[in-house]
């Protein structure tokens, strides 16, 4: 189900929505060229997982065609992509096979329809993509390579609604705006993603500060949250997924300090292909808000209850912070019932 690129994107993109939305309270933002929707991808994500291959790879190359931006797109689904020939295969190439590869390189054009998941269905024995202005386009080999779309990616942005923080699943979360960018797999291509995320982010702050009559762009905290790409970013094979998570760290430091009101996080795209906190040895993680509230922790200190690292897949994903005390439950198969464990989040 997960062999080609477009998979890959659509499945570590709704499972980082369902942990921002679900975990932290966020809502999708619709941009007002948006054609992906998140919302209504989320709320069909079960389905996603019980379709059959054939249909699994059409609705992610849908999914891919509709993250791209406006320019990208463009870019990406107006441009030939052919290999060029050897004059051995010019000589043998005739009229007629050259006429046959223009009429696969033509758009198929249907003006003022929108279509529908049943339509794309349809036309998936065509190899047809969903394109501008309701235009379908041929699939191009560019759009199977992550090295080649992941720069036209937009990111997507979330908005907290929720004003009151003691109503979120994590009341330590202090951003009101996150964004989910993917990055490419070299350091190179996660610097230029990076800094044209920040240019945007900023766009959007002082836009939204004129609207709010803020003093400052910087007082709407950001959240820039990065799916890193490639073998060298896996969460256990690759080393440079260690450097990244430390330098995004020490910017997010740098920037607490200068008080620039963004932030920065990173996973790799293969810790996002599978639900983590859907497991038979992991229960519902909560986090402990008052602990008079729990008579075994009236007489504990926080410091001494078991640690769980910051760098925790569970604690990242929910972004816990050091000092927070969470509480586990567990199934205890032997008494047959359901325990609780707590944990005290440090840093490393």
């Amino acid at each position: 189900m997960l062999r080609s690129d477009a998979s890959k994107l659509m499945r570590s993109s709704l499972e980082m929505c369902r942990v921002l939305c679900k975990m932290r309270g966020m809502t999708p933002a619709a941009r007002t060229d948006d054609e992906l929707k998140l919302s209504q991808w989320l709320a069909k994500l079960d389905r996603i997982e019980e379709v059959d291959e054939e249909t699994h790879d059409l609705m992610a190359r849908t999914f891919l065609v509709r993250a791209l931006d406006h320019d990208g797109k463009r870019a990406l689904l107006s441009k030939e992509h052919k290999k060029p020939k050897t004059k051995a295969s010019k000589k043998k190439c005739s009229r007629d096979d050259d006429e046959s590869d223009d009429e696969e390189e033509e758009e198929f054009v249907n003006p003022g329809h929108d279509y529908t998941d049943a339509e794309l269905i349809a036309l998936d024995r065509t190899r047809k993509v969903v394109s501008l202005n309701n235009k379908l386009y041929t699939q191009r080999a560019v759009l199977s390579s992550c090295e080649q779309f992941l720069k036209h990616l937009h990111p997507m942005l979330f908005m907290q609604l929720n004003q009151d923080t003691s109503q979120l699943p994590n009341p330590a979360i202090d951003y009101q705006w996150a964004v989910l960018l993917h990055a490419g797999t070299r350091a190179q291509n996660v610097r230029k993603q990076l800094t044209r995320c920040v240019t945007l982010v900023q766009k959007l702050r002082e836009v939204a500060a004129d609207r709010q009559q803020l003093d400052s762009p910087t007082q709407l905290k950001v959240r820039i949250v990065m799916v890193a790409w490639g073998s060298t970013y896996h969460p256990v094979k690759g080393l440079n997924i260690k450097r990244l998570r430390a330098l995004m760290h020490d910017m997010s430091a740098k920037a607490a300090k200068e008080g620039d009101g963004i932030s920065y996080e990173v996973f790799s795209v293969h810790e996002l292909l599978f639900d983590a906190t859907d497991h038979v040895d992991v229960g519902p993680v909560q986090v402990v808000r008052d602990m008079k509230q729990y008579r075994c922790l009236r007489h504990t200190k926080p410091h001494e209850l078991p640690y769980i690292k910051r760098t925790d897949i569970q604690a990242r994903l929910r972004d816990l912070r050091p000092g927070q005390v969470v509480r586990v439950e567990r199934h205890d198969f032997a008494l047959g019932g359901i325990t609780e464990e707590f944990r005290y989040v440090i840093d490393e």
